[in-house]
C-alpha cells in the first residue's frame, strides 16, 4: 500500500507546484482539482499510523475544544 500512497503524494505535489507556477486560469483549476483528488486518494492508501496522526494532530492543536467556562454562583 505504500507504493500507491507515494505515487498519489508525488502527483499531488507536482500538481500543486504547477498550480503555483502557472498564470492560466483553466490550468490552475485543473491542477487544483487533481491535487485535491490525489490527496484524498493518498489518505485512503496511507498506513494506519499516518491516518491516526492526521486525525489526532488537529485535535491536539485545538486542545480538545470541549472546555466549559467555570461560572461563580
Amino acid at each position: 500500500m505504500f507504493a500507491p500512497f507515494a505515487i498519489c503524494v508525488a502527483l499531488a505535489s507536482f500538481a500543486c507546484a504547477l498550480n503555483f507556477s502557472t498564470r492560466e486560469e483553466i490550468v490552475k483549476v485543473i491542477t487544483a482539482s487533481i491535487a485535491l483528488i490525489c490527496l484524498l486518494l493518498s489518505l485512503c492508501f496511507a498506513p494506519l499510523l499516518l491516518k491516526l496522526l492526521v486525525v489526532a494532530v488537529p485535535l491536539l492543536v485545538q486542545g480538545g475544544g470541549n472546555e466549559m467556562p467555570i461560572q461563580d454562583p
